[in-house]
């Protein structure tokens, strides 16, 4: 049986992408797999550039001061490839070992091919800037604070509030289908890490988050912090 253990991310924060790095690293995996779908992978390498392209033509429309703003910082984040699934895949091309993606592709197949004329359309973007400015590093500072509070010291309430979304049947099954294969690959003889993001690898007390549907088969989970934890 293979040994498995979860590291919880903070998305699009690419300032833990060492902090991850240097976690595989202490694990030192034979399997890597990835909370991403093999669709999301390949569309977004495939439209990179012309979500680039696009997003470039809605700033030339703004005045200058506002294509600075954190919003605009976070839409190209967004259509960058996850900083979590490259950290990984580099890894796992230097040690020659495999790198997997198990996520459901049912949300990319639905989102990712209207960001041309959604998420990247020039009104969008115009109507994005309109927010007050914000601070992103205090903002990914926050998201760390909430992670680490529930990953350490869970309060129910609060848990509840976080894993809403698992109330709705289509979260549900997604982490079903992740739990699913992870079980699958947890036969093999091996060590196994896999990578997601922290709300999926909570102790959900009761919710069927993807750590509650895996149960006895995780060895240990690591939450990938920049507070120290």
């Amino acid at each position: 049986m293979a040994e498995v253990f979860l590291l919880g991310t903070i998305h699009l924060d690419i300032k833990s992408a060492p902090l991850l790095m240097a976690a595989i690293l202490d694990y030192k995996p034979d399997l890597i797999t990835v909370e991403i779908s093999s669709y999301s992978v390949r569309y977004r390498q495939a439209m990179y550039p012309k979500w680039r392209l696009c997003l470039k033509r809605a700033l030339k429309q703004l005045p200058a001061r506002k294509r600075g703003h954190p919003q605009v910082k976070l839409l190209k984040r967004q259509i960058t490839m996850p900083y979590e699934w490259s950290v990984a895949k580099r890894y796992a091309d230097c040690e020659n070992i495999p790198c997997l993606t198990i996520d459901s592709g049912e949300l990319a197949k639905k989102e990712l091919p209207c960001w041309e004329k959604t998420l990247l359309a020039a009104d969008n973007v115009k109507f994005l800037v309109k927010e007050p400015w914000f601070s992103l590093e205090s903002h990914f500072l926050e998201c760390h604070k909430l992670a680490s509070k529930l990953w350490n010291k869970p309060d129910p309430g609060q848990l509840h509030t976080v894993l809403a979304f698992l109330k709705e049947p289509f979260w549900q099954k997604r982490e079903r289908i992740m739990a699913t294969r992870l079980k699958r690959l947890s036969g093999l003889d091996c060590r196994l890490v896999h990578i997601g993001g922290w709300m999926h690898l909570l102790d959900g007390r009761g919710l069927p988050n993807l750590l509650c549907q895996l149960g006895e088969i995780v060895c240990e989970k690591k939450l990938i912090s920049r507070l120290g934890d």
